[in-house]
């Protein structure tokens, strides 16, 4: 895998097709546990130990860890994998790529 600007636009798009909805918000959220476990493959690929942490009723969270090297900073990045309501959208999981942009429930959270 690469880092390229496609590789990049392409995993976002097979991340926003997921559906992720927070079942804490929407009554028919199957959870975040499928998107955390298709991050953790992608992290994988790239040298990072990822850990899925169940939470239980298809929710997860991911801690993902890289070991750096010399006594560089350490950088940490807290996102979030679950998303809101789909109500009055169209196709929510289409992650369809227009002009350059990703479209779908999502797609622009983090």
């Amino acid at each position: 895998m690469t880092g390229s600007r496609e590789h990049v636009l392409e995993f976002l798009q097979q991340l926003v097709r997921i559906d992720s909805r927070n079942p804490g918000l929407d009554p028919d959220g199957p959870g975040e546990r499928d998107v955390a476990l298709r991050v953790q493959e992608w992290l994988r690929s790239f040298g990072w130990d990822p850990r899925l942490h169940e939470l239980g009723d298809r929710r997860a969270n991911l801690v993902a860890t890289r070991r750096g090297r010399g006594g560089a900073p350490s950088l940490m990045l807290n996102v979030h994998l679950d998303t809101v309501g789909v109500a009055g959208m169209a196709d929510p999981f289409s992650g369809a790529l227009r002009d350059g942009r990703v479209y779908g429930r999502g797609a622009q959270d983090t």
